[in-house]
């Protein structure tokens, strides 16, 4: 039978976070193999050098009649694309297809991906809580364990007519 000891994590094994997400995983309410996941892309997208950004240079003109300090100004586009899929190569494969195909005329633009954020979609269903009891100092821990992995966590005083 598996031990279930919470004073095995009060040792110091290493990372925090992977000590409460596998108790979370015992409590099979958040798995690290569900299929559903959220991954947040942002694409950049910038003129390729020589290309004239007209609303940048009426910009920069109005700047510079205003006595603002300024060297440059460009004008870039910035998208968020949320996709919902198995694993991060997927959704990066998909994200890079939409980029390329799509969203950027490759003549005049050029883009960039960066991952903004992973979410599982079952831990933003579940609110939690942490027990506060006087003279004990796991709480914070688990607060913050919660909250690195997305929970919507608050501290919950021990004796709730008496806070």
């Amino acid at each position: 039978m598996e031990s279930f000891d919470k004073d095995v994590y009060r040792e110091d094994k290493g990372d925090l976070i992977t000590a409460y997400t596998e108790i979370l995983g015992r409590l099979k309410i958040w798995k690290k193999d569900t299929p559903n996941k959220e991954f947040v892309f942002e694409i950049k997208i910038k003129l390729r050098e020589g290309i004239l950004d007209p609303q940048g240079n009426v910009t920069y003109k109005i700047l510079k009649k205003l006595n603002y300090p300024i060297e440059q100004v460009n004008f870039d586009k910035s998208i968020r694309l949320t996709i919902q899929e198995s694993d991060f190569q997927k959704a990066n494969t998909i994200a890079e297809e939409i980029a390329s195909n799509i969203l950027v005329n490759p003549v005049l633009e050029y883009y960039q991906i960066s991952q903004i954020q992973e979410e599982w979609f079952l831990v933003k269903i579940i609110k939690t809580a942490v027990l506060v009891f006087p003279g004990t100092s796991g709480e914070r821990d688990a607060h913050f364990a919660l909250q690195r992995n997305n929970f919507s966590v608050d501290y919950l005083w021990h004796d709730l007519t008496n806070p």
